[in-house]
């Protein structure tokens, strides 16, 4: 891990809004209230799957209240049932949740590419969270779709593992 400059990040940032890579914006908002940013990578799958995912009503049956949201937990719960993104995009599922949340994913699944992947965008995790997701490691802030299409993938066996980019924001941004 490595600490990088705001105007470091924002050139990636706006690099990778160049290439077509979605960002949200309230990234650039973090980075510029950030007291500190690290670049770091991945080194492997455990790494990744131990990521929190951001609790989402758009997703909320994947990441319940009160139980694991570690990107293994949700990613398990999805294999577990079933559940195709495809569906999940086009409301095909007897659950509540937002159809829309999940066609992006559709698209990253498709053309997956690691090339592509750009950095996931992660924060440390509240109290609250390791609470009912211990061994999570930091939280992803931006970056929840292509995880979970790369966890869905890995653990389907569609994909073998390789190392990926992240930014830690420290300390957790409020918006």
């Amino acid at each position: 891990m490595k600490i990088i400059s705001k105007e470091n990040v924002l050139a990636v940032i706006k690099d990778q809004q160049e290439k077509g890579y979605h960002i949200d914006p309230k990234v650039e908002l973090a980075t510029a209230g950030a007291k500190a940013l690290f670049s770091l990578t991945i080194d492997d799958q455990q790494t990744l799957l131990s990521l929190v995912m951001a609790n989402n009503s758009g997703h909320r049956f994947l990441t319940p209240k009160k139980q694991a949201r570690t990107l293994l937990a949700v990613t398990e719960r999805l294999l577990e049932n079933n559940l195709h993104l495809s569906d999940l995009a086009h409301g095909n599922v007897d659950e509540e949740y937002n159809p829309v949340w999940f066609r992006p994913c559709v698209e990253i699944d498709a053309q997956f590419d690691y090339e592509r992947f750009g950095w996931v965008y992660l924060t440390f995790p509240a109290k609250h969270h390791l609470k009912y997701s211990p061994g999570g490691t930091f939280r992803i802030y931006d970056g929840n779709r292509k995880c979970l299409v790369l966890g869905k993938r890995l653990l389907a066996g569609e994909t073998s593992y390789k190392k990926i980019p992240a930014l830690l924001i420290v300390p957790k941004p409020f918006y």
